[in-house]
């Protein structure tokens, strides 16, 4: 509490928590923004419409202080990116991006890879999105009603490597034999360096 009050100058718990959570679902907020992105953008007729919308969104998700408004952001955001119009009749690749966790999620250090093969009409999924490791990371194991990314890519990858060698050995591999097994069209594995 005092590392918090030499920041804020607040010794009230109550408020630490609502920024937490706040905090935690603009995290949560940002990604399925980012998940709507990279469905539209390969398919979009109009180029840059869905990163347009995408920019809109992140503004709201900055501007929303209560956690109540964001019952609501949740919904018409997904409605607001259905609105773009898109070709449904256009055939796009499906790539998982997988591999170390920082470069994925770090457009500058991935040279944009999400934007630039979504522009050539390939739609990019990202096995690792922050939420999906925070919800992870905070929840409780025996609250966990589903499996893990980290758990299924332990029961893909058992077959081919018995023990993590390093970085994200593990879900490299079970990431790619999962994609092999349902029909994903390739993957792209980014490391550092």
């Amino acid at each position: 509490v005092q590392a918090f009050w030499h920041v804020t100058r607040c010794l009230n718990p109550i408020r630490y928590i609502r920024g937490f959570g706040l905090g935690f679902t603009k995290f949560f907020a940002i990604d399925a923004a980012e998940k709507h992105l990279l469905y539209y953008r390969p398919r979009e007729i109009k180029r840059g419409s869905a990163e347009a919308c995408y920019k809109k969104w992140l503004n709201k998700i900055d501007e929303t202080n209560s956690l109540f408004k964001f019952c609501f952001l949740f919904r018409k955001m997904k409605k607001d990116f259905a609105k773009i119009q898109i070709d449904k009749t256009r055939k796009v690749p499906i790539v998982y991006l997988l591999g170390e966790f920082f470069v994925l999620l770090d457009p500058y250090t991935n040279q944009n890879i999400e934007k630039e093969l979504g522009e050539m009409g390939v739609e990019v999924q990202r096995q690792i999105m922050f939420s999906d490791w925070l919800a992870h990371v905070l929840t409780p194991s025996f609250l966990n009603k589903k499996e893990s990314h980290r758990e299924r890519c332990v029961r893909y990858a058992e077959k081919y490597m018995k023990r993590a060698i390093g970085g994200e050995c593990i879900e490299t591999i079970g990431d790619t034999v999962y994609a092999a097994k349902h029909g994903i069209d390739g993957v792209i594995h980014m490391m550092p360096f």
